[in-house]
Order: structure tokens, then sequence, then C-alpha cells
């Protein structure tokens, strides 16, 4: 989780910031709310096999990773800040 809050503050200007946080928290957040009745449903139409849910969490964990990687930096690599 670290390291995505480090991209996200590298990749984003400091005036949205803050709103930018708040967004990615609030979908962190309801990610976990959703999850658990979904992972519970696979759990219990598997009778009782956990490797639905495992392949669920490996699913999202992909997708996330695809997400992650799209992200493009609003900032050059090594420029310089302009002066104003």
């Amino acid at each position: 989780m670290a390291t995505f809050w480090g991209i996200l503050m590298d990749t984003i200007p400091s005036n949205i910031m803050g709103r930018a946080s708040g967004i990615v928290n609030f979908g962190g957040q309801m990610a976990g709310v959703v999850s658990a009745p979904i992972i519970g449903w696979l759990i219990q139409s598997s009778g009782g096999s956990y490797n639905s849910a495992f392949i669920f969490m490996i699913a999202a964990l992909l997708c996330s990773a695809v997400v992650t990687l799209t992200v493009k930096s609003s900032h050059a690599v090594g420029a310089l800040p302009s002066k104003a």
C-alpha cells in the first residue's frame, strides 16, 4: 500500500493531492466492503472450497496492477521546475 501512495503522490499535481488521496482511499475502502460478500458467496457456491475466492483475489490483484501500470506521470522525469 505504501508503494501505491508513493506512486500517487509522484504522479498528481500538488493542488489536487488531497482530493485525489481521498478518492483513492474511498476506492480502497469500497473494495473491502464489496469484496467480502463476493468472496463469501464464492466460497458458499463452491461447496466450501476457497479456490474460487483465491482466484477472485488473484484476478483483482492483476486488474489493480494493470491499472497502476497505466498511470502516467504529469511531471517529466528529471525536468526542472519552471520559473514563473
